[in-house]
């Protein structure tokens, strides 16, 4: 699958962190914003996805690793300047840096409260998976994000199959999405005996929407195709904070028809 987007403070801790997904400009006069984090410096500016960044400080722009070494070299605390585009409109916003927020919080930040991504292009590898979010609602879904060579998936596999089967009775599932080949993906589940429908994502799309980068990566959305909760990598405590999560949304009603 594609490697993640380049994102402008991606630094130690220490560094600074504005916000922004970015991508190159086709006309050559900056870097693109493709997205802006939720409570960022970027959205405390008002920075927007389509304004193209120019300069910093005054320091002229032309690709995002040149944008991601100069947050990083001003550092989190620091108030910058930048100029940018607007429908070709000259801008000038002013935002003040942060510390680079760790991969759980930004998931979160991004996606907790909000309507699921939407799947696809996904091939089922396993049981009889539905090809679209939409397919599943009224259920509430324990979306896993995982991979054949991820030592912890498979650490992780036998307890979720149990839940599955816990769950499936109440209206709830979980459902597998690898970044992987069908054979890779199909092999990998039998392997490590997963007893819930499996999903390969063999060019990485759905994976990237959902920024599911670290694994395992579990969602949970709800009824309503909204998420709920999530988890990032893995740890037995937090593990069963989602699972009484589950159990939680799973007694709500469905929703009308």
């Amino acid at each position: 699958m594609a490697g993640p987007p380049v994102t402008a403070g991606e630094a130690p801790l220490v560094g600074g962190w504005l916000g922004v997904e970015l991508a190159a400009d086709p006309l050559g006069r900056g870097i693109e914003v493709r997205s802006v984090f939720p409570g960022s410096p970027a959205e405390a500016a008002g920075i927007a996805p389509g304004d193209i960044l120019v300069r910093l400080d005054g320091t002229v722009i032309r690709e995002p690793r040149e944008l991601t070494a100069l947050v990083r070299e001003r550092g989190a605390g620091a108030r910058v300047g930048i100029a940018l585009l607007r429908r070709g409109q000259p801008r000038i916003v002013a935002t003040r840096l942060v510390r680079r927020p760790d991969d759980d919080e930004l998931v979160r930040r991004e996606f907790l409260g909000r309507v699921a991504p939407p799947f696809g292009p996904l091939v089922p590898a396993q049981g009889q998976p539905a090809l679209s979010l939409g397919a599943y609602r009224g259920k509430v879904i324990v979306l896993e994000f995982w991979a054949p060579w991820c030592a912890v998936c498979r650490i992780l596999a036998p307890e979720l199959t149990a839940w599955h089967e816990d769950i499936s009775p109440s209206g709830g599932l979980v459902l597998g999405i690898a970044a992987e080949s069908l054979d890779e993906t199909s092999a990998g589940a039998r392997e490590l005996g997963i007893g819930y429908p499996v999903l390969a994502d063999e060019a990485g799309d759905t994976t990237l929407r959902y920024r599911a980068f670290a694994l395992p990566t579990l969602f949970v959305i709800d009824r309503m195709g909204i998420v709920r909760d999530l988890l990032v990598g893995y740890d037995a405590p937090s593990l069963g904070a989602l699972m009484a999560h589950v159990d939680g949304l799973l007694g709500e009603p469905a929703p009308a028809p």
